[in-house]
C-alpha cells in the first residue's frame, strides 16, 4: 500500500508487477498511471487529473472565461496534471496564452517564479490556473502579490493539490488568511462523505495521538481519508474473498535480483480480481473500481477561499458536472465579483506609428474637407488611419503618427545591407508599427512581424481605355423622278427598308410619302436597337482582345510597361521563376530607365500620356481606375496575391493582440464599411469598365416603334383619304364634258378605274389628261 508521490509509485511499480503484488495507491493522480499494460497491478484510490482536468474546464466555461495561463511545477504531477486541461481547451477553441513551469525545491521558500509570473502578466491574460503543491502555491502567490498580480482583476483558479493541503496557518482554530492568498477558486475532493466517515472520524478524535500520531483532530483532509479508504477497500476484499472461500496463502517473495530465481505470489492475480471487485462504503465516499482498478463515482466540491477560509460554493461529478449553488458569493482576488480573461498590454500605451500617402487609404494634408487647417493625427485621413483607430478603441492604446522620410515602403538594399522605408523604421525601432498599404512578402516576413492582412490585394496592371471613333459614311440618294409606284413596289419598297437596301423608285403621293416616313422611322429604330444590343453583346464577348493579359504584353511591341521602383513588386518580378512574369521581369531590367517609375502618382500620369501598362498592387489601380477622369481600366487577373498588413518588431508580443482584433473587426463588418466609405467609388459606373453586362431588347421595349409604325399608317390613312376627296372635287369643278357632275359620281369613276387598273396583268395604265384630267400629284399607293 503506498507510496503517496506519483513518481514514487512509477518507481516501485516494476517490482510489484514482477511479484504479481497488488499495489494501492492511495494518493497517485499521474493520468499516465492508468496505462494497463504499463501497471498491471496497480490500483488507484484517487481520481487521476484527468478528471480534475475536466473540473476546471468546467468551471471556467461557467464563468465564459476563453483565455488563461497556466502556471505548474516542473516535475510529475505538475506536468502531467493539466495534459488533459490543454487538450480539451484547444477543442474548445480557448486561448492559453503561455504555459510556464518551476523547478520544485526542498524548502518551498527557495523557488524562483520571478521571471515566470512577469512572462504570464505580459501575455494580458488575467486567469491564471495554478498546478502544485501548496507549499508552492503559498510563495507563488506571496511573490505575485508583489507585482500587482493578486488584486482586483485577477482570478487564481487552483487545483486539488492546493485546496486540500494546508495552505495557511490557524490560531486557536481561526483561519489566517492573507490578502494575497484571498480570492482563490478550485475544486476539492470530498473528505468525509462516505458511508463510514462518521463513526471513522469519531474514532480518530477519540484516538490517543501518541499511539495513532495525528489522531485527535476534527478533520485528516481528503488524501490522508484515503488511506483509510485504501485500507477498507482492503479489507472488503479480504471479507469477500472469506465469504466465497477462496484461500490466499501468504510466502516469502524474491524477485530474483541477485540473479536467482524470482518468485512471485501466487495467488498475487485472485487478490487483484477480488481488490477491483470492490463495492462498500469508505470514508471519502463510496469505493468501487473500473476494469483498469481506477476508482469511479469522482466528484469534487467547489470552494472559494475567503478570510475565513475556504467556502463551498459548488460541487461536480462526473455524470451531473458543474452545479453552482445558487446562493454561492464567489470573490476573486482584491475581491472582484467579475473578472476579464484577458486585458490588453496596450492598454494606455502610446505607440509611435509610421506612414506614407497613398490615395483612399492614407491621405496627410494640413487642411481638412472643411478647409480648416489641421495638425498633428488630424493630418492623417483614409481607410487605414479609420481602421487604426478603431483598433485603438478596442485595445485601449494611444498612437502618434509620423510620414516616413524616405517616401518609400521598403526594400532590402543589397549593397548597404539595410532596408529602407518604413520597413527600416520599425526593424530599427524608430517606430512601434506601420500602418499603411504595405504588402506581405516574404523577405519582409523575415525580418519584421506582419498583421493578418487587413485588406486583400495582389499584382494586376492597367492601361488608357482603348478610344473609339465612329465613322460615317453618306451616299448620295439616287432620284428617280416621274416613276409611278403601284401596291406590289410599296410591298418591295417596305422590304428593301426593312432590309435597308436602295429601293429602286420612291412613292410619289403624299400620301405614300408619309406612309413610308414613318415606317422608315420604326424600321431606322428596330435596327439602330438591334445593331446597338447585338454589338454590347459582341463587347462582353471580346473586350479589346489585343491586350487582354500580360502575356498579351510580351507580343508586341507598341506598348511599354513597368513597375514602381521601390514597390515590392519590382523585387518580384526580378527573382520569380514563374512565366510569362519572369520574361517581363527581364524586358523591364533591360529597359528599366525608360520603362520604370517613381512612383504611383508618375505611373498614372504615363498610362495617360502614353501607351503604356503599369504593374503595380491592385487596390491601387482599381482606386485609380474608379476615379475621375474614368479613363484608365484593369485588365487581366490578379496575381500573386497577397494583402496588406500591419507591420511590427520581429517577435512582437503585440502581434497576437492586433490580429485578434483585426478578425473581430472583419467579423463585425468594420472593414466593408471603410472599404465602402473610402476605397469603392461610383464616379465611373456609368462609363465603360472590365465588367460588363448586355441586355436582352424583349418585345416591351419595342413597343414605340409599333406606335410609331401604325400612327404614321393612320397618318397616311387620313391624308389618302383628304387627297382622293381633293382629286375628285376637282374633276367635279373640270367643263370638260365627260367630267362627273357631282363628287360621289367623280368618287365611284376614280375607284372604278383604280380597280380596273390593278386588273391588268404586267401593264401600267397611264391616264389621259384629256379624258379625266387628273392631279398628277394624286398617284394612289397603298
Amino acid at each position: 500500500m503506498g507510496p503517496s508521490l506519483s513518481s514514487q509509485v512509477k518507481a516501485t511499480s516494476p517490482m510489484s508487477t514482477g511479484l504479481s503484488l497488488p499495489q494501492i495507491s492511495p494518493e497517485a493522480l499521474d493520468p499516465t498511471l492508468g496505462n494497463a499494460q504499463q501497471y498491471p497491478q496497480l490500483v488507484r484510490i484517487s481520481w487521476p487529473d484527468s478528471v480534475l482536468s475536466r473540473a476546471l474546464i468546467d468551471l471556467l466555461e461557467h464563468f465564459s472565461w476563453d483565455q488563461m495561463s497556466i502556471f505548474v511545477s516542473n516535475d510529475d504531477y505538475g506536468l502531467h496534471g493539466l495534459v488533459d486541461f490543454q487538450l480539451i481547451a484547444g477543442q474548445n477553441g480557448w486561448r492559453i496564452h503561455t504555459l510556464q513551469s518551476f523547478d520544485p525545491t526542498e524548502n518551498a521558500a527557495d523557488i524562483e517564479v520571478t521571471s515566470q509570473l512577469r512572462v504570464i502578466k505580459d501575455t494580458g491574460a488575467r486567469i491564471i490556473v495554478l498546478h502544485c503543491l501548496a507549499s508552492y502555491a503559498a510563495e507563488i502567490l506571496r511573490e505575485a502579490s508583489t507585482m500587482d498580480m493578486t488584486g482586483a482583476g485577477w482570478a487564481w483558479v487552483v487545483s486539488d493539490g492546493i485546496t486540500a493541503l494546508e495552505l495557511y496557518g490557524t490560531i486557536n482554530g481561526t483561519a489566517i488568511v492573507p490578502d494575497y492568498l484571498q480570492g482563490l477558486l478550485g475544486p476539492i475532493p470530498p473528505s468525509n462523505s462516505g458511508g463510514h466517515s462518521d463513526a471513522f472520524m469519531a474514532k480518530w478524535r477519540a484516538a490517543d495521538p501518541t499511539l495513532y500520531p495525528g489522531a485527535g483532530v476534527a478533520d485528516i483532509g481528503p488524501y490522508v481519508a484515503r488511506w483509510a479508504d485504501a485500507v477498507l477497500a482492503l479489507a472488503q476484499a479480504l471479507r469477500n474473498l472469506q465469504e466465497d472461500g477462496v484461500t490466499v496463502t501468504p510466502q516469502p517473495l524474491d524477485c530474483g535480483c541477485d540473479g536467482s530465481e524470482s518468485r512471485p505470489w501466487s495467488d498475487g492475480s485472485v487478490m487483484l480480481q477480488y481488490l477491483k471487485q470492490v463495492e462498500t462504503d469508505g470514508v471519502t465516499g463510496y469505493i468501487r473500481f473500473d476494469t483498469t482498478a481506477a476508482r469511479l463515482d469522482a466528484e469534487y466540491s467547489i470552494v472559494n477561499l475567503r478570510s475565513d477560509g475556504w467556502q463551498n460554493v459548488g460541487n461536480w461529478n462526473l455524470s451531473t458536472r458543474l452545479d453552482i449553488h445558487s446562493d454561492a458569493d464567489i470573490r476573486f482576488a482584491g475581491g472582484a465579483t467579475t473578472v476579464v480573461p484577458y486585458i490588453s498590454d496596450l492598454n494606455n500605451k502610446t505607440l509611435r506609428v509610421v506612414t506614407i500617402a497613398s490615395d483612399g487609404f492614407v491621405e496627410i494634408s494640413d487642411v481638412d474637407r472643411d478647409g480648416n487647417n489641421v495638425t498633428g493625427n488630424d493630418r492623417f485621413q483614409g481607410f487605414c488611419m479609420e481602421l487604426f483607430s478603431w483598433l485603438s478603441t478596442e485595445l485601449g492604446f494611444k498612437y502618434e503618427y509620423y510620414e516616413v522620410e524616405d517616401g518609400q515602403y521598403g526594400i532590402y538594399n543589397s549593397k548597404t545591407g539595410k532596408w529602407t522605408g518604413m520597413v527600416d523604421d520599425v526593424v530599427d525601432g524608430k517606430a512601434d508599427i506601420s500602418v499603411a498599404i504595405m504588402s506581405i512578402t516574404s523577405e519582409r516576413q523575415a525580418v519584421a512581424d506582419f498583421t493578418l492582412p487587413y485588406y486583400d490585394n495582389g499584382i494586376t496592371f492597367a492601361m488608357q481605355k482603348a478610344s473609339t471613333r465612329d465613322e460615317e459614311s453618306d451616299e448620295p440618294a439616287k432620284e428617280e423622278e416621274d416613276k409611278e409606284s403601284g401596291f406590289w413596289e410599296a410591298v418591295w419598297q417596305s422590304f428593301v427598308s426593312l432590309v435597308q437596301l436602295g429601293p429602286e423608285f420612291l412613292p410619289r403621293s403624299l400620301a405614300g410619302r408619309v406612309s413610308a416616313f414613318f415606317w422608315g422611322v420604326g424600321i431606322l429604330v428596330a435596327i439602330s436597337t438591334y445593331t446597338a444590343n447585338l454589338a454590347a453583346f459582341l463587347t462582353v464577348r471580346n473586350v479589346d482582345n489585343s491586350i487582354a493579359s500580360a502575356k498579351d504584353l510580351l507580343t508586341q511591341a507598341e506598348i511599354s510597361y513597368g513597375v514602381v521602383r521601390t514597390y515590392a513588386p519590382w523585387v518580384s518580378f526580378k527573382t520569380t521563376t514563374t512565366e510569362p512574369y519572369h520574361s517581363l521581369g527581364v524586358v523591364m531590367q533591360a529597359n528599366e530607365e525608360s520603362f520604370l517609375v517613381d512612383s504611383l502618382q508618375e505611373g498614372l500620369d504615363k498610362m495617360r500620356q502614353e501607351k503604356y501598362a503599369l504593374f503595380t498592387d491592385s487596390a491601387e489601380l482599381d482606386y485609380a481606375a474608379s476615379r475621375q477622369p474614368c479613363d484608365l481600366e484593369t485588365i487581366g487577373r490578379v496575381f500573386w496575391q497577397t494583402g496588406y498588413g500591419m507591420l511590427l518588431p520581429k517577435n512582437s508580443k503585440y502581434t497576437v493582440e492586433f490580429n485578434k482584433a483585426i478578425l473581430r473587426a472583419e467579423e463585425l463588418g468594420v472593414l466593408d464599411e471603410l472599404d465602402t466609405k473610402w476605397i469603392k467609388s461610383q464616379e465611373c459606373s456609368g462609363t465603360d469598365q472590365t465588367v460588363l453586362e448586355s441586355s436582352v431588347i424583349g418585345l416591351q421595349d419595342m413597343l414605340g416603334v409599333f406606335v410609331l409604325v401604325y400612327g404614321g399608317m393612320a397618318s397616311a390613312l387620313i391624308v389618302l383619304v383628304g387627297e382622293f376627296i381633293h382629286t375628285c372635287a376637282q374633276d367635279v369643278k373640270k367643263t370638260h364634258p365627260h367630267n362627273p357632275l357631282t363628287l360621289m359620281e367623280a368618287m365611284k369613276t376614280r375607284l372604278k378605274r383604280i380597280f380596273s387598273r390593278r386588273k391588268r396583268s404586267g401593264v401600267k395604265n397611264e391616264v389621259q389628261p384629256s379624258k379625266i384630267h387628273p392631279n398628277p400629284a394624286f398617284i394612289v399607293d397603298m
